[in-house]
């Protein structure tokens, strides 16, 4: 969401020019120095203009920006991460301070992306080769979120070390481990459709290229529905 620059004078956004100098030569009440009703005119303010934390721009004052406010506890205040509108916004594993979910989300935005990257079938004779790539990534997928049940698994060894016996948390974190490492296995095991033509005149190249895109866009759906199911 874009947002614009309020006129503020406080927590160091924006302070009145005298009282950087003088405090006494301003002589205006405090409350005026957060009115944000006033003309800047009427009571001069200097404003430091923020900067994007991907490009390191400056924002110039007065201009749209892009920020988040992400918590790492909902106990604990979030900090206020600010980007220009040209550099894209945050990823869902870049506002995660979970390592696990960290690895997740960036396994399933990686094969959501490789997924399209090769070429639809043009060809029956293509589309055994074409669901050989869609398994290698499942394959690639499951190797990269295992790498969250070995987290998982330290962490519980961790806790069991410092008790001297397992705990309820350690048990959680056990079981978390293990419905990771199941859910790569299904990754591993997801299987495909064949081809099957319909029973019509293919003797047309476009109507043969349509069902072929149709088949294939299918095919990646079981792919990257398959990776949608975290357990977490």
């Amino acid at each position: 969401m874009a947002r614009t620059y309020q006129v503020k004078a406080f927590r160091g956004q924006r302070t009145c020019q005298y009282m950087v100098d003088d405090w006494n030569r301003c002589k205006q009440p405090r409350d005026v120095h957060s009115d944000t009703n006033r003309s800047p005119l009427d009571h001069p303010f200097t404003q430091t203009p923020l900067r994007c934390e991907r490009c390191s721009d400056l924002i110039p004052i007065g201009t749209g920006y892009k920020w988040v406010k992400p918590r790492r506890h909902r106990a604990a205040a979030g900090r206020k991460r600010i980007r220009c509108l040209t550099c894209p916004g945050w990823t869902a594993a870049e506002l995660t301070s979970s390592e696990v979910l960290r690895i997740i989300y960036e396994a399933q935005a990686t094969i959501e992306t490789a997924a399209y990257e090769g070429d639809v079938p043009t060809d029956p004779t293509d589309c055994e080769a074409f669901t050989e790539a869609l398994t290698g990534l499942g394959d690639e997928f499951a190797e990269a979120i295992r790498e969250a049940v070995d987290i998982r698994n330290d962490a519980a060894d961790n806790i069991e070390e410092g008790f001297g016996h397992p705990t309820v948390q350690s048990d959680d974190l056990r079981a978390e481990g293990d419905q990771i490492e199941q859910w790569a296995d299904e990754m591993e095991s997801v299987t495909f459709g064949e081809f099957d033509p319909p029973d019509e005149d293919l003797d047309d190249d476009d109507v043969l290229t349509d069902y072929l895109a149709d088949w294939a866009e299918e095919q990646r759906q079981t792919l990257l529905d398959a990776a949608g199911e975290s357990p977490l």
